[in-house]
């Protein structure tokens, strides 16, 4: 008959193992290149963060001259309206005229 042991005895005495195995490969890492790599990842995400904000700022260079030309035909039709808000303004003008007359 073999012994028992308590499940959570069992449990814990196989994490201290792994634990400690686990300490003492870190304790064999070198940690210039730990450092070192941390600086690579920073630089490295960094640089991506750029490159993505530059394609953001390229796409709104990019409809500058669309919304420019928008803006062109939209004045363009203002003066149009303009032009013929002045032209039923006096023909008002003219017909109030002819109703004080007589």
């Amino acid at each position: 008959m073999e012994p028992t042991v308590p499940m959570k005895d069992y449990v814990d005495s196989r994490d201290d193992a792994v634990e400690a195995r686990i300490a003492a490969k870190l304790d064999k890492l070198p940690t210039k290149a730990t450092v070192w790599g941390a600086v690579a990842s920073g630089v490295g995400t960094l640089l991506a963060l750029l490159a993505f904000a530059g394609d953001r700022f390229d796409g709104g260079v990019a409809l500058s001259p669309s919304i420019s030309k928008m803006k062109d035909e939209q004045q363009e039709r203002d003066r149009q309206q303009d032009a013929k808000l002045v032209g039923i303004d006096k023909k008002l003008d003219v017909l109030i005229e002819q109703s004080k007359v007589k």
